[in-house]
């Protein structure tokens, strides 16, 4: 985990058939007030949740998906940061 995922919180999270995207705060980008990271999420041996960031062939496509999903987000988000009238 890095510095940055530890020291702020996320504001979404979405996740499709064990592909996750978490979108964080941005506060000093003022051209991207996000970011994104992605991660394949599953149960250990023991039944313990765990995230890699590398991503089988098989998840391509959801990943495809749910960055798209997080585009959809982001775009409404960032619909919501504009001053009214631009």
């Amino acid at each position: 985990m890095t510095t940055e995922t530890t020291t702020k919180k996320p504001v979404h999270h979405i996740r499709l058939y064990g592909v996750e995207a978490t979108i964080w705060p941005n506060p000093a980008g003022f051209a991207a007030p996000f970011s994104i990271t992605i991660q394949r999420v599953y149960r250990d041996q023991n039944g313990n949740w765990k995230g890699s960031g590398s991503l089988r062939p098989q998840d391509l496509l959801t990943a495809g998906k749910v960055l798209g999903m997080a585009l959809d987000w982001l775009w409404v988000k960032l619909q919501e940061l504009q001053p009214a009238g631009e």
